[in-house]
């Protein structure tokens, strides 16, 4: 009969760490002893199982022998035997307990006299009950050694507080054996994990453990998630070495209380390190093995872990390519010494995500072979200075790269954009940054832009801000600078442009006074184009309604929050036909301004004779010489085009010719065809608070209020653009 005693209780305060031993780390917290009443279980026979339990509504098993029966000794006086095999087994304790100085009774259950090997138990719901059943196991003894398999063996067993294995030699898997034992204080495993390859979750939430003594990993390959969650657990005897482990993804994941790891000197056959420290916000001190070995990925490894100081890694990524996350949100870590070169490392996206402290960092020389850079440096307040290296290599993604760094004053870029996609949010609240340098070049393969430098307050100057966008890949200038008020150059923008724009509010207007498109091909792959809460004055206005292309349909340019777009309601009695308007009040009018609403709506038709080259009207148009129009609709005639602005010539009372200058010759028109033209009145002379007179009659009979506006509307609305103030 084995006798498994009290003496193998873990104690690690005498175990000084040996050069080529296990890892020790000493406990902070006492070590898990049985209470002095408990009834001693210890002692257990070969092929046989002790389980203390406790009082409750029953307690039910599952017993699996390789042949034959078992018996069983209830503790209660009540002893079955010819137990059959697999079969779940049931008894409620209500007589002969123990008392306990805690509350409780509890009774000793022995599985013994097994005809075959016991090769399977699991405690498991009462038949007689519906609900979710808090399993009354306080702790159990192994005396069998031919357990096969302890998946779930004892998930949600809320009471259990102490198991003790003799072997694992035929155990194949432990597959989520304690997760939620929310009581577990201690867990005596054998010198080896034997034929068990899977340990993932084994004791996942086991918010009790504190410490444990890690066997050798015998069979073990995957270990994913194995102490997740487990709060407490602050000491762990770790093997020398990972042994066949390739996989420790999460190991330790959301374990608050472990404060220090020392990892075997070599990683072994490892390649996921992912999660491993994820959330263990009282970690301060990681010892790493000198090398990564075969480790491909350690994406979010010391995620969330808020009390990490400081830590060397290896001089080499090795063959690690994802590094995704790595210390996002280590809010206390100040020092990192990174490798020399970025090796097969691809994604480094929030690789210093949050970390606040973080005032610099030396990266290498060159990328390598890094493509996702996005939200790297995000939310890293106590960064000021950074060179990147001297290209972005196979970069294609630094979305959100520097955002949220509040105090970040300079940042030396590459001279090239390289294969870069997505810059969108790159810069944004970054509002210590006065100066930025962009690469000299277009970004040719980008296609996001939006919120690049939105609400960069201090940001006043940016160096080739005109290349961003191509003529192959539109740019989207919507947002770039929304709410990035100190910023006062002048824009020229030369690209194809998919919106255009600069959004804020009306208290963080920027100072920007001057935008042009100063390639006559731009077009626009939206329909949407704003200007919003800049400086621009009318003069400014009416350049960029100079530049906007013509010929493109269904387009939109909005002017909101710039002085020069002020507009003026007023009422007035018009009539059709009549240049003349009356109107009472004449005080916020200048001769100049022109008129929006129900009198320029109205498409004018038209007929276009081959013969002579005219456009006639079928009464007086009223139009003089050298007054723009436009045409929105043309049938059969060629040599002119819808949306495109031409000037009046030779005009009679009821026909007229259009040049495409002022005072140009007229165009020659190809066959007889019809049409409709659009102008827009202008004010030409004034009567204080009588009448007003446009440059054009109006076209309806019209009383009520309308708006005027000091800049040129009709620069944008005779290219067929609408103009939204």
């Amino acid at each position: 009969m084995a006798n498994i005693t009290s003496a193998v209780y873990i104690d690690l305060k005498a175990k000084p760490a040996t050069t080529g031993g296990p890892v020790i780390y000493e406990p902070s917290v006492p070590v898990w002893e049985p209470p002095a009443d408990w009834i001693d279980i210890s002692s257990v026979g070969d092929n046989e199982i002790n389980l203390l339990v406790t009082s409750g509504a029953g307690f039910a098993f599952v017993v699996t022998t390789a042949s034959g029966t078992y018996s069983i000794d209830w503790g209660d006086g009540t002893i079955e035997h010819n137990c059959a095999s697999n079969a779940t087994k049931y008894h409620e304790h209500t007589t002969n307990g123990t008392p306990c100085s805690l509350g409780y009774e509890t009774w000793k259950v022995r599985i013994y006299n097994a005809s075959g090997n016991i090769t399977y138990f699991r405690p498991t719901q009462l038949p007689t009950l519906v609900h979710i059943q808090n399993i009354p196991v306080l702790s159990v003894v192994f005396g069998t050694k031919n357990l096969s398999n302890l998946d779930t063996v004892f998930t949600n067993c809320n009471h259990l507080e102490s198991v003790v294995f003799p072997t694992f030699d035929y155990c194949t898997s432990a597959y989520q054996t304690f997760t939620s034992c929310a009581n577990l204080q201690n867990v005596i495993l054998p010198a080896s994990f034997g034929a068990i390859t899977n340990t993932t979750y084994m004791f996942r939430s086991c918010g009790k453990l504190s410490t444990i003594t890690m066997p050798e990993w015998g069979s073990v390959t995957i270990a994913t998630s194995m102490f997740y969650g487990c709060s407490m657990l602050q000491s762990i005897q770790m093997p020398a070495s990972w042994g066949n482990v390739t996989n420790i993804s999460a190991m330790f994941q959301s374990c608050g209380g472990l404060k220090d790891f020392i990892f075997p000197t070599s990683n072994g056959s490892i390649t996921d390190m992912s999660l491993v420290f994820k959330g263990c916000s009282q970690l301060s001190s990681v010892n790493l093995p000198a090398s990564w070995g075969i480790v491909t990925t350690i994406a979010s490894m010391f995620y969330g872990c808020s009390y990490l100081k400081t830590i060397n890694l290896p001089s080499s990524w090795g063959v690690i390519t994802d590094a995704n996350m790595l210390f996002l949100n280590c809010i206390k870590l100040k020092t990192v010494v990174l490798p020399t070169s970025w090796g097969s490392v691809q994604n480094c996206s929030s690789f210093f995500n949050g970390c606040s402290v973080l005032d610099s960092i030396t990266l290498p020389s060159s990328w390598d072979g890094v493509t996702n850079c996005s939200n790297m440096f995000s939310s890293c307040i106590a960064l000021r200075n950074i060179t990147i290296p001297s290209s972005w290599g196979s970069v294609s993604n630094v979305y959100g790269m520097f955002g949220n760094c509040y105090n970040l004053l300079s940042v030396q870029l590459p001279a090239s954009w390289g294969t870069i996609s997505s810059i969108a949010n790159m810069f944004q609240f970054c509002s210590s940054l006065t100066k930025l340098i962009l690469p000299d070049s277009n970004p040719a393969n980008c296609t996001d832009f939006s919120l690049m430098f939105a609400s960069c307050i201090s940001l006043s100057s940016i160096v080739n801000l005109n290349k961003l966008g191509s003529l192959v890949n539109p740019c989207d200038f919507n947002s770039i600078l929304t709410e990035s008020e100190s910023y006062n150059e002048n824009i020229v923008i030369d690209s194809l442009l998919s919106r255009f724009g600069c959004k804020g509010t009306v208290a963080a207007r920027n100072k920007i006074s001057s935008i042009r498109l100063t390639n006559p091909n731009s077009l626009f792959a939206s329909s949407s184009v704003s200007v919003e809460y800049c400086s621009l004055q009318v003069e400014a206005l009416n350049l960029l309604f100079d530049d906007l292309p013509s010929g493109l349909l269904s387009k939109t340019i909005t002017i909101t929050g710039n002085p020069g777009a002020a507009t003026v309601s007023s009422s007035f009695n018009a009539v059709n036909g009549s240049r003349i308007v009356t109107i009472a009040d004449t005080s916020s009018l200048l001769v100049g301004m022109e008129v929006s609403g129900i009198l320029i709506s109205v498409g004018l038709a038209v007929t276009f004779t081959d013969t002579g080259d005219l456009v006639s009207t079928a009464s007086a148009h009223g139009l003089d010489n050298g007054k723009e129009i436009s045409f929105t609709a043309i049938t059969t005639t060629t040599g002119i085009s819808k949306s495109t602005k031409y000037f009046v010539i030779n005009a009679t009372s009821n026909s007229f010719q259009v040049a495409a200058t002022l005072g140009g010759a007229a165009i020659p028109l190809t066959g007889n065809g019809t049409g409709t033209y659009i102008r827009v009145p202008k004010i030409v002379s004034m009567v204080p608070n009588t009448s007003i007179t446009f440059d054009c009659p109006m076209n309806s009979t019209f009383s009520g209020p309308v708006l005027f506006t000091q800049i040129s509307r009709s620069k944008a609305l005779l290219k067929g653009w609408t103009v939204t103030i």
